[in-house]
């Protein structure tokens, strides 16, 4: 691959060749071409949108990294300033196969990352928008590893198209949902806290393991669509539901939940919804806790936004059983579910499941 280097504080020849020659302005790297890298120093004031232009691909993809100051990737972010203009880090349609790390935008009054619906396999890892009107827009087939959106003047994560996967991510602050109503998610030990709506919306078909919603002005976690597994996880101190199944929201499977009652430390306004899903509680296998005595919720301090668990938390490590439609006939007739004729069971063990 090759590279470029962008650093407003260079005073070479402004041709992106070396960390000397670095462009000053990261409008000058749009036009970089498949199967380069990109490292971008300190902080970048933009006055237009940046969009790429070049058509990265799965053997030649386009990666854009900041560094630190010795031009090491080590997690320092660089920093795109929007400068309160309605500016926005837009990928496009052809930019399929980008990657994204270590860059923080801030200060759009529009959306900070900007995707196509029809732009697939984005990753970003470390990436972060903050006090935008949306943190994240668009996009469809897409990893975010460790992103953040916070102070959103809507929503943190919103908009996407299909089959987004966040891990380690965290939305805060927002001023509605954490993560938003539309587009199909997998989510999995994620951190939505004291936005002005709800925590998580939860859509069709997906996976959502380790989820934390605390201090969400609605609904902590929301199922909006059938057939999702939410397991392994703590709603707290939300000023709606802990967990909510709408009347669309049908076949759920939901184990493995921290949801305390009316009285106990960080109870949500209400507990659990009424709503068509398996717990386990039919085959003795339900290991919610929806009377939640946990001193703190179970975390290590809360006031300090600090959700790691105590060591004594209820549900700090259990295993859940996942049952396919063949083990629960089995179990419900009173037969191992690995009988001649039933499918293996299967056990997720989830020691530090809340750790993120």
């Amino acid at each position: 691959m090759a590279d470029a280097f962008v650093w407003s504080g260079a005073t070479g020849a402004n041709d992106g060749s070396s960390q000397t020659d670095a462009w000053t302005a990261l409008s000058s790297a749009a036009g970089v071409v498949a199967g380069t890298d990109v490292y971008i120093r300190g902080t970048q004031v933009l006055s237009a949108s940046f969009s790429p232009s070049g058509t990265p691909s799965l053997a030649s993809p386009i990666r854009w990294i900041g560094v630190n100051d010795s031009w090491v990737a080590q997690g320092t972010q660089c920093v795109i300033d929007c400068n309160s203009g309605a500016y926005s880090w837009v990928v496009g349609g052809t930019q399929d196969y980008s990657i994204l790390k270590n860059i923080k935008i801030k200060d759009s009054t529009g959306v900070g990352f900007s995707v196509s619906n029809s732009a697939f396999h984005v990753h970003w890892f470390n990436c972060w928008a903050d006090n935008c009107l949306i943190g994240w827009s668009g996009g469809r087939f897409q990893d975010l590893i460790y992103c953040r959106a916070s102070n959103s003047g809507s929503v943190g994560f919103g908009n996407s198209s299909t089959v987004m996967n966040y891990a380690y991510c965290v939305a805060d602050n927002n001023t509605s949902d954490g993560w938003d109503a539309n587009g199909t998610r997998n989510c999995f030990q994620c951190i939505s806290y004291d936005n002005g709506g709800v925590g998580f919306n939860i859509l069709d078909n997906t996976i959502n393991m380790g989820l934390i919603a605390h201090g969400n002005t609605g609904t902590g976690i929301k199922s909006v669509s059938d057939v999702s597994i939410i397991l392994n996880g703590r709603s707290t101190g939300n000023g709606g539901w802990g967990i909510e199944l709408t009347a669309a929201a049908q076949l759920n499977f939901i184990n493995g939940f921290y949801v305390p009652d009316t009285g106990q430390d960080l109870a949500n306004t209400s507990g659990a919804s009424s709503g068509t899903y398996e717990d386990g509680s039919d085959l003795g296998l339900d290991i919610n806790d929806l009377a939640g005595t946990d001193t703190d919720g179970g975390y290590t301090d809360s006031t300090t936004d600090d959700f790691n668990l105590a060591t004594d938390a209820t549900l700090f490590s259990t295993a859940v059983l996942l049952l396919d439609g063949i083990n629960k006939s089995y179990a419900a007739g009173g037969l191992d579910p690995n009988a001649s004729g039933g499918a293996a069971g299967i056990f997720i063990p989830r020691p530090r499941t809340h750790n993120v």
